[in-house]
Order: C-alpha cells, then sequence, then structure tokens
C-alpha cells in the first residue's frame, strides 16, 4: 500500500511540476501579436447611402456661446 502512495505523490507532484514550467514558458515566449508586423491595406468601399440626413444640432453647435456656465446660471 504505501508503494501506491509513493506513486501517488510522484505523478502529483509531476503534475504540478509540468504545470509550473507550462506558466512559467507561457509567460517567457513572444506574444502572438508582437511576432510579425502586418501591414494595414486599404479596403475599397462605395458610398451606398441613399439619404444625405443633416446632423442632430447643427443649429445648436451654430449658435453664440453662452459666455454664463451653468453654476452662475443656477445661481441667479
Amino acid at each position: 500500500m504505501s508503494l501506491v502512495y509513493l506513486v501517488a505523490l510522484i505523478a502529483v507532484s509531476a503534475a504540478l511540476l509540468a504545470g509550473l514550467a507550462e506558466a512559467v514558458w507561457s509567460v517567457s515566449r513572444e506574444p502572438i501579436w508582437g511576432q510579425a508586423a502586418r501591414v494595414l491595406t486599404l479596403v475599397p468601399t462605395s458610398d451606398r447611402r441613399t439619404q444625405d440626413l443633416p446632423f442632430v444640432g447643427v443649429e445648436r453647435r451654430r449658435a453664440a456661446v453662452d459666455p454664463h456656465t451653468e453654476v452662475e446660471k443656477l445661481a441667479a
């Protein structure tokens, strides 16, 4: 029976050491995104919009800027 426990202890120790070695090796190797420099390529597309919609709030953006802040308005 003692031999079975010894074999189990060795097997568990080997599994733990293998897991530790894999963890150290995975951290120490070069990351996937750093291996090869990829070049961006231009993808030709066409404008598929059927309507030219105006932006929301165009008039608000063109309005004169109020020099008073929100705090000053609330304090008045």
